[in-house]
């Protein structure tokens, strides 16, 4: 209609769908590491800050993801099994303060408690 050759439109549109590409790859780049489940935090920071308790036996299947503005931490601690409902609570609540504290104020963290055995993991 501009009295343009014909050539011009399909030039254009392969312009527009390079930006787009290019944006599309920045985004895939920024967040390719939460797509693919990846660990924010080191397994060895977060059973550190955890074995710091005296009532804390053992831990295991630790795993963080998301990103620092949201992380998600899933954790099992093994404590002593004479440690009661309460105290076992206030403990958990210790070490998440702890790990906030020292990690990220913003994570989200999901504890799963066991008692303590000699021959558990």
């Amino acid at each position: 209609m501009l009295g343009l050759p014909p050539i011009i439109d399909p030039l254009v549109s392969l312009i527009v769908a390079g930006f787009i590409f290019h944006a599309a790859y920045k985004i895939f780049v920024m967040n390719r590491d939460i797509l693919v489940d990846k660990a924010v935090i080191q397994e060895d920071r977060i059973k550190e800050i955890i074995m710091s308790f005296d009532e804390v036996k053992n831990t295991h299947s630790i795993r963080s993801r998301g990103s620092n503005s949201a992380l998600f931490i899933d954790m099992h601690v093994m404590t002593r099994p004479d440690l009661s409902i309460e105290e076992s609570h206030l403990l958990i609540h210790r070490i998440e303060d702890r790990i906030r504290q020292d990690i990220n104020d913003n994570a989200q963290i999901t504890t799963h408690l066991e008692p303590y055995e000699e021959n558990s993991r």
